[in-house]
């Protein structure tokens, strides 16, 4: 009969608790409830590392061209061709037994063309040039003295050109060279050798066109026009553009 008794005590004991436990879950609140979901569901996750953001600079695309980079001072380098326009002041000693002697001044403008080739030896930022350049050149220059009427006709031009280019976008030069000349004067004519001496200045555009201007100084041998006496010099001032292989 104790025995009955112990174990009917701690059964109701049991129940007692239980029901205890029971109540006290069911007295909490939805939101005691949902925090203490939230940080079960939390603390079963595993544990992360921060993930790093990725860099916002984005990596310059690789070089797929495999053409060489020319050279800055290549630009003047190689063979090429031109034309260009220009105006002379020429000024001619003329000496006419039969009539008026003095100066007889041959103004009047020219065209040319040429082909030429020219090397460039890089120094730093400057470079050593050297060209030579063959021209032909048409002109309506003409004068008149004393009854006595001269004209130049065209001339052929070799010149040696010694310069320097200054960086990529500039070379400068000397000019050195020959002239023959064709002058008509009384009708008659005669092909006058001369010396060329001047200076010029080639400007890059960043492409095969290049732009140009120079001044050149030409002294002509003596000859004798019909009957007259003629030599002298000329000045002359061009602006061209030269296209560079």
């Amino acid at each position: 009969m104790k025995k009955h008794l112990m174990a009917s005590g701690a059964l109701a004991a049991f129940i007692f608790s239980i029901s205890s436990a029971h109540a006290q879950y069911n007295g909490k609140s939805s939101d005691d409830l949902s925090r203490e979901t939230r940080y079960m569901q939390t603390d079963t996750q595993p544990h992360r590392s921060p993930v790093m953001a990725e860099p916002s600079y984005k990596t310059p695309a690789s070089r797929t061209d495999t053409t060489p980079i020319k050279d800055s001072f290549e630009d003047f380098s190689g063979p090429y061709v031109g034309g260009d326009v220009s105006y002379a002041i020429g000024s001619y000693d003329v000496n006419d037994p039969t009539g008026a002697d003095g100066d007889v001044g041959l103004d009047g403008f020219a065209g040319g063309l040429f082909v030429g080739y020219g090397g460039v030896y890089d120094f730093n930022w400057l470079g050593g040039y050297t060209g030579i350049e063959l021209g032909y050149e048409w002109s309506d220059a003409d004068g008149e003295l004393g009854g006595n009427t001269f004209v130049k006709d065209h001339e052929w031009l070799v010149t040696v050109r010694p310069g320097i280019t200054m960086h990529e976008d500039a070379l400068a030069y000397g000019i050195i060279g020959y002239s023959r000349a064709k002058f008509e004067g009384n009708g008659d004519e005669d092909h006058l050798n001369g010396l060329v001496l001047g200076a010029g200045s080639e400007f890059s555009t960043r492409s095969p066109l290049k732009l140009r201007l120079e001044y050149t100084y030409s002294t002509y041998e003596d000859a004798n026009l019909g009957g007259v006496s003629f030599d002298g010099n000329e000045n002359q001032v061009k602006a061209g553009a030269v296209f560079r292989f």
